[in-house]
């Protein structure tokens, strides 16, 4: 016996069919795309760009110690200051535009970091310290003849 049809209910064609399947495939393959692509983009316009003093890492803290820096000796790509005891190098390019003949002495301002993940050691250069009040100052030669390393564990 055969089973008769409702009429209206006849199935779609089978290649109606395929066409779907790969229609929602491909909607389907789009929208993860999109998707993927939105959320590597960055939403949050409010974050302002950080200052050229904030260096990646930042915010950082820094304890500030000031001092008196004497040239220890210099040449044209490098000058090497005396602290505290300790010869630490500096490259010309990251110096203010002075002089720094061998003897001279600089007013500084030591930073080491305390927390954060900036730059470990500063030293800013405040300017020349007067000579009158510095006149009793031993030539660096005298204090320490031979190039050393900066001390890690204090950095």
């Amino acid at each position: 016996m055969k089973t008769r049809r409702k009429p209206g209910l006849t199935p779609p064609p089978p290649c109606r069919i395929i066409n779907t399947m790969r229609t929602t495939r491909s909607l389907t393959l789009l929208a993860a795309v999109a998707a993927a692509l939105l959320t590597g983009c960055k939403t949050d316009d409010s974050s302002a760009p950080p200052s050229p003093a904030q260096l990646v890492g930042g915010p950082c803290t820094y304890e500030e110690t000031p001092g008196v820096a004497v040239v220890s000796d210099s040449d044209a790509e490098q000058v090497r200051f005396l602290i505290d005891g300790r010869v630490t190098p500096y490259s010309r390019q990251d110096l203010p535009d002075y002089p720094f003949a061998t003897g001279d002495q600089f007013n500084v301002i030591e930073k080491r970091i305390t927390k954060g993940t900036c730059t470990p050691y500063i030293l800013e250069i405040v300017g020349p310290v007067n000579n009158a009040s510095t006149s009793s100052a031993p030539h660096p030669a005298s204090q320490q003849s031979r190039y050393q390393h900066p001390d890690p564990s204090k950095i």
